[in-house]
Parts: structure tokens; sequence; C-alpha cells
């Protein structure tokens, strides 16, 4: 599997096998799988802007994230820190937006370290489920394969 980081990104994750190219929408995604799966990291700083002051800007990013297969808003910071914001109650009802409205699961990570490990496993699975998936087919048309279960038929 190769990471595939944004070139806009400017504190990247240290992911081992990665490549910096342009992505349309989000920070990370998985070489050939590009338009099916991102994942959005931001600051809490930016997340908190994304939803308050630039949120206008980010309506249209939101838009753009709902087309993939998979994608998450991975926060480095937590709900703690937001809840003392004379804002808290804007900003949890923006994330519950988000969440529902765009169907973009939002996940908080109290530190950078525990975000980026957030990060790879969301695209490790995610890889990991795209190859099982693709064998089984290619069992399954080769004739080769046992019939594991019914969703392997599907």
């Amino acid at each position: 599997m190769k990471v595939i980081i944004d070139e806009r990104e400017k504190l990247e994750y240290p992911f081992p096998n990665s490549i910096k190219l342009r992505l349309k929408t989000g920070d990370y995604s998985i070489e050939g799988y590009e338009q099916e799966i991102t994942v959005e990291r931001k600051s809490l700083e930016d997340y908190i802007k994304s939803l308050t002051s630039e949120r206008n800007r980010f309506k249209a990013e939101w838009k753009r994230l709902q087309d993939f297969e998979f994608k998450a808003v991975v926060v480095e910071g937590s709900l703690e820190e937001i809840e003392k914001l004379d804002n808290f109650e804007n900003i949890l009802g923006s994330t519950a937006s988000l969440i529902i409205d765009y169907k973009i699961p939002v996940i908080f990570a109290s530190t950078r370290q525990l975000a980026f490990k957030i990060t790879e496993r969301l695209l490790e699975l995610f890889y990991r489920h795209k190859t099982e998936k693709k064998r089984t087919k290619n069992e399954t048309r080769s004739g080769s394969s046992k019939g594991h279960c019914f969703e392997d038929y599907l």
C-alpha cells in the first residue's frame, strides 16, 4: 500500500511508503483508490475555523467529500478542548451536521501522534477490505473459491 499525501499538506504524517501528489480533496489517500478514500487532517484551530469564520469556504470541501466511498475528518484535538470555548454549542452543532447531513465521520484525537495512528489504521483497513474483495471476486470468477459466506458473492 502506497499512501498519497496531498502536496499542499504542510504538517504531513511520516508514512514510510508514501508519495506527494495533488489530491482533489483531503490530505491522505491510497494509490489506486484516490477517488474512493480520503482523510482530511485538521489541527484543532483549523477545524474550528472551518466550522465558524471560514465555514462558507469549507462547505464546498464538505460537498466534495460526500462523493467518496470512505471519508473522514481527523482532528488533532479533543472535544474537551472545544468544550472550554464560548462557541462550544455552535461547534458541536456543526460537527453533528457534518456527521448527519454530510455523512462525514469526524474523529477527535487528543494528540498528533494518535491522529496519525488513526489515519494510518483507516487507510490500512480500507486497503485491506478493497484488496480482499478484489481477490475474492477474482477467485469466484476463476472457479477456485469455495464460497466462504454470502457476502463473497455480492
